[in-house]
């Protein structure tokens, strides 16, 4: 026979091989199943044991399939048995028939047990024995294939899915465990695999509630049940999980095992504390961010570069002689409510109230890059938010407001500050005590800001320089400007 310089090339890649060293069996063979299978594989044909493993590399380095392989016992070189053994060494699912008059039962036991022999065929063989025969082996290489690829394809699923997931039969047996339940449990899946759940989970103390929910599922068949737990690794880091538990069904939906699906909690977890902890201060978008970032805010004081916003009310004292206490707290709700919308819409957080004052923060509890140009846009809009308020207010008939704010940017300590019984997410030091001052200074309608925010925001600023100012708690004089405006970037 010819050999072959290059890989296969036919026109389907389904491949059937015969392998003899008496060329008229060969013809034959060829014959009888080009016939036909012809329509859908291709027939080649080998006179020698090292041909055939030859055609057999071609075959796989041109992407085809080996499906069926026939092959003569007693054959000069390698016999048969040698033949399909190094075939299914490489491509076990190869269906193999052993076909020869002179084989004795080891070479048929040897084939059986080192090459995953499928038939025995004596020569001389039935033409239509032969044929059915070839034809229920390729339909049966067409469901292992079938069941491989389904096999794959849940391997993949199973392996990327963002749960965890662990299957038992009822002997509690681990019949999959998947990466997600590696990573979430910290256990190797070849560590576990094939092992009792008794045998891997027993051991590790402190999770009697994840214990008690699978035997309770193993022993009653008890499935449906949710739950919430802690799961302590070996590294005795505690997980929250949320666990789900289902029975596991075969094809004909009876009962073989016990699914486990569950997922981290963590995240969720601490979506929850944030909002709990923010929602107060920040915006809805806000506390969004910091849950979705990989920043996690330092809730017990750290020094941060931030901007710092007062703002303040003038002459409200002397308003709120002239009103009832309920008028009052109506009017400070309604200007509050609108201070606020403002203050979120430049992701500022809200300090706290001082009375008839406001204390903002920008740059914590996330960084903004440019918090100080956040804290002046947001002064701005302050006060044209105020002369809308105040052209309702005149409609009412009641009191117009008058606003002063001051801006100060630099570092501060942030953090939760106060008792166990009561904590405040602030600001304290220096800067923000200059940022109160300035606000003390400002007259109703002026936005007072200083050296450090000014060259922050200098070249979109519009502003007024006025005479440096002391201040208590500063040595020397303090320059101050008047922001009237700022340029829009495009």
């Amino acid at each position: 026979m010819s050999k072959i310089a290059k890989p296969l090339k036919g026109k389907t890649d389904r491949y059937i091989l015969c392998v003899d060293d008496a060329s008229a069996v060969l013809n034959v063979l060829l014959a009888q199943l080009s016939e036909r299978f012809g329509e859908s594989h291709e027939i080649e044909i080998a006179d020698s044991g090292e041909e055939a493993l030859w055609i057999f590399e071609r075959i796989c380095q041109g992407g085809g399939h080996l499906e069926l392989v026939i092959c003569d016992e007693v054959m000069p070189g390698m016999l048969g048995h040698h033949v399909l053994e190094r075939i299914h060494q490489l491509s076990p699912q190869t269906m193999k028939i052993l076909l020869t008059g002179q084989a004795g039962l080891d070479a048929v036991s040897y084939a059986i047990n080192n090459a995953g022999l499928h038939k025995y065929i004596e020569k001389p063989w039935k033409r239509e024995g032969l044929l059915l025969t070839v034809s229920n082996l390729l339909e049966q290489y067409s469901l292992t294939k079938e069941i491989e690829i389904s096999k794959t394809r849940y391997e993949m699923i199973l392996q990327s899915m963002k749960s965890g997931l662990i299957s038992l039969d009822f002997n509690g047996r681990i019949i999959s465990f998947n990466q997600a339940a590696s990573e979430m449990l910290g256990l190797e899946t070849d560590d576990v695999l094939g092992k009792t759940y008794f045998e891997v989970f027993f051991g590790v103390p402190g999770n009697d509630a994840m214990n008690e929910l699978i035997v309770q599922a193993i022993n009653d068949e008890l499935t449906g049940k949710y739950q919430e737990l802690d799961f302590l690794r070996d590294d005795q880091r505690s997980i929250p999980l949320g666990m789900m538990t289902s029975l596991l069904k075969d094809s004909k939906e009876n009962d073989v095992g016990v699914l486990i699906v569950f997922h981290d909690l963590s995240q969720i977890r601490r979506y929850s504390s944030l909002k709990e902890t923010f929602s107060r201060y920040v915006s809805k978008q806000v506390v969004e961010k910091i849950s979705m970032s990989d920043e996690h805010p330092t809730l017990y004081g750290e020094k941060r570069d931030v901007t710092i916003l007062f703002s303040d009310i003038r002459g409200f004292t002397t308003m709120t002689e002239q009103l009832e206490p309920t008028e009052v707290v109506s009017m400070l709700n309604e200007y509050f409510s609108c201070m606020i919308d403002v203050i979120y819409h430049y992701e500022g957080t809200l300090d706290k109230f001082l009375g008839d004052g406001m204390m903002c923060l920008f740059g914590a509890p996330v960084e903004q890059a440019d918090h100080p140009g956040l804290a002046v846009r947001t002064a701005l809009a302050m006060q044209e938010a105020l002369t809308v308020f105040n052209q309702q207010q005149q409609q009412r008939g009641r009191y117009c407001l008058k606003v002063g704010i001051g801006i100060n940017s630099g570092d501060a300590v942030v953090g939760n500050v106060g008792s166990e019984k009561r904590l405040e997410y602030t600001a304290i030091g220096d800067n923000v005590n200059l940022a109160s001052r300035l606000q003390s200074i400002a007259r109703g309608g002026q936005i007072l800001i200083s050296e450090s925010t000014y060259q922050a925001v200098r070249s979109r600023a519009r502003v007024k320089k006025l005479p440096s100012v002391n201040v208590k708690g500063k040595t020397q004089p303090v320059q101050i400007y008047e922001l009237v405006g700022m340029e829009e970037i495009e």
